[in-house]
């Protein structure tokens, strides 16, 4: 019989050998078993359905293969919603967060109430532009990129956490020139903020 307890310690050297914490196989189990509604604290030593077991073995072998978990989970959680990832699109960074978290903030000293335009340049998945359209509702927000197949992802996942975003596809500032949009913040990738020198 396999436990979850097993299979958390099966791999245990392998991947201290690729100079992963052993945590990995933990954090990707539990991963698992939320997605199959199992409170795996309440299951550690009780059989693993074959279906998880699969999952786990294909999916370890991936992560040992140097494949990020999240790309082999086919999700990423930031600013506490959920976004598809794939190789299309970088995972988001936590430390990402505190962007979304300083936009808001200069949201209220300047804006506070008004509904503003920002744009998102290089925006990916999609993890900053849906995050603020989450958080302030006035924020009329406009994301761009110039993978079409990254737009593909930015959609799904604004549809997938009910905000209404305007995604644009090109290089850099081109598609907000060649359509004449004018905006009060903009954030690009690398990051930094710029806000309308009227202020």
């Amino acid at each position: 019989m396999v436990t979850y307890n097993n299979l958390i310690h099966k791999y245990k050297n392998e991947l201290n050998n690729k100079g992963l914490s052993p945590e990995v196989a933990k954090a990707f189990i539990f991963e698992l078993c939320n997605e199959y509604g199992i409170n795996l604290y309440m299951e550690m030593d009780n059989q693993v359905s074959e279906i998880i077991e699969k999952r786990f073995e294909d999916g370890i072998a991936r992560i040992l293969n140097d494949e990020p978990m999240n790309y082999v989970l086919g999700y990423s959680y930031f600013y506490g919603y959920k976004f598809n990832v794939n190789k299309d699109v970088l995972i988001p960074r936590p430390e990402t967060e505190e962007l979304v978290c300083l936009i808001l903030q200069k949201y209220d000293e300047y804006f506070k109430g008004r509904k503003i335009d920002v744009c998102d340049v290089g925006t990916g998945s999609g993890a900053i532009a849906i995050s603020l359209k989450k958080e302030e509702d006035n924020l009329n927000v406009i994301a761009s990129d110039i993978s079409d197949e990254a737009l593909l992802v930015a959609n799904e996942n604004a549809n997938q956490n009910a905000a209404n975003i305007k995604f644009l596809c090109g290089s850099m500032l081109e598609p907000y020139i060649e359509n004449n949009i004018k905006v009060d913040i903009l954030v690009s990738n690398p990051p930094y903020i710029k806000v309308d020198e009227i202020l």
